[in-house]
């Protein structure tokens, strides 16, 4: 994964996923950044040293979605497996929501009290976060 300036400057490359990387999310502050991968994990990375702080482990298939919720406390992700899971920003598993199909994107209500999944059935379902 590269991060760039928007003048064009490359900042750094930043090294972890075995597979593609399918989505990738700042936090609001800009400290941190998300990537979803087909390596089936997710990382939190820290945008000023570029370096690994967390890898999200414990979907059974590819990621395609993640996202950190507005204050940066936690973090969803959304798999192929049919699942988003919520886990805290620091790594720690909160809970998984079912979706029932694979599941392509993910998002945060603004209040951060609800979390949105959206997948291949062409179904929507929203769900109360945990923790």
């Amino acid at each position: 994964m590269r991060l760039f300036r928007t003048d064009g400057k490359l900042v750094r490359n930043l090294s972890g996923h075995s597979d593609s990387i399918i989505r990738v999310d700042f936090s609001r502050d800009g400290t941190r950044l998300l990537s979803a991968s087909v390596d089936r994990t997710a990382r939190v990375w820290d945008v000023a040293s570029g370096r690994c702080v967390q890898t999200l482990r414990g979907h059974s298939n590819s990621i395609f979605g993640a996202m950190f919720s507005p204050d940066g406390a936690m973090v969803a992700t959304a798999s192929e497996d049919g699942s988003v899971r919520v886990w805290t920003s620091d790594g720690s598993f909160v809970r998984a929501l079912p979706h029932g199909a694979a599941v392509t994107a993910v998002g945060w209500s603004s209040c951060g009290r609800f979390v949105a999944s959206g997948g291949g059935d062409g179904g929507a379902r929203e769900n109360e976060k945990a923790g």
